[in-house]
């Protein structure tokens, strides 16, 4: 086995690449960890990490329980992981026992998928003190309507948020007009809102929304927006950061195409996802 040193060695080199390889990175953190906890805490986790972590584009290690968050936590209590939760049926109710733990403050990406969430798991989310370095949340596939949008969009600790995806979560227009007005959400640089049926008027909101310019990519697939949805997006001006927008099963036929592609304002778009020949 290699020696601690040795290991150091290991992980500054890469750390210092210009694509740190998480896995490789959190397979020596584990060695090391092993090999020497007082070394490794007081060389490690409080003095070398710390700078590192900004740096990251992903999450170290993916946790799909509780009890594995809570396991790690114990070799790493930084912010450098993401717990993956679909299917499980874990309800409001869960939801409110997990949004209690203290371990959720090691996360910086947290999927809660599929899971008959409502507004009661969304405010337990938003409110739950444990989640302040949280920069990534995705609840696909839950219940959470326009009350459970207005609770996230009303938090200050969604204020990290650079990523949200609340795709069929039954939002509608309302809830897009809340998104769009949130003071908490001007960090987001990806926005997936499909199947929610926002219709023209939840996209018109979102389109005038400058709180959302620093978007990169935006999904708001199956909505219903058609030709006045896609020319509204066109003529924004607080979306022209966007390199990637789907538009799938929208009806914008040829004409709201048209008025994408020649939109001014969408300049640095490199993908449209839109499907004419099923319209």
């Amino acid at each position: 086995m290699s020696g601690f040193q040795e290991l150091f060695g290991d992980l500054r080199s890469l750390v210092n690449q210009e694509q740190p390889d998480g896995k490789a990175i959190w397979k020596i953190l584990k060695t090391m960890a092993k090999a020497s906890p007082d070394r490794f805490k007081a060389e490690v986790v409080e003095g070398y990490l710390p700078a590192f972590i900004p740096r990251l584009s992903s999450p170290l290690h993916v946790c799909n329980s509780l009890k594995e968050l809570e396991d790690v936590c114990t070799i790493l209590s930084l912010p450098v992981f993401m717990l993956s939760l679909s299917q499980h049926e874990i309800g409001d109710e869960g939801v409110k026992a997990l949004a209690a733990s203290p371990h959720l403050s090691h996360l910086t990406t947290l999927y809660i998928v599929w899971n008959e969430i409502g507004v009661d798991g969304a405010r337990a989310i938003a409110n739950s003190p444990h989640l302040s370095h949280l920069t990534t949340l995705k609840l696909n596939g839950n219940n959470l309507g326009v009350e459970g949008a207005k609770e996230l969009a009303n938090s200050p600790r969604m204020s990290n948020l650079r990523t949200l995806k609340l795709s069929d979560n039954q939002i509608g227009v309302e809830g897009a007009r809340v998104l769009a007005q949130s003071h908490y959400l001007s960090n987001l640089i990806e926005l997936d809102l499909s199947s929610n049926n926002l219709g023209v008027e939840g996209v018109k909101a979102l389109a005038n929304s400058p709180g959302l310019s620093h978007l990169f990519w935006l999904n708001l697939s199956y909505n219903k927006i058609g030709v006045e949805g896609a020319r509204a997006l066109a003529k924004s001006p607080y979306l022209s950061q966007l390199t990637a927008l789907h538009l799938d099963g929208n009806e914008i036929g040829v004409e709201g195409a048209r008025a994408l592609t020649e939109s001014p304002h969408l300049n640095y778009l490199t993908h449209l996802g839109i499907d004419l020949e099923d319209e």
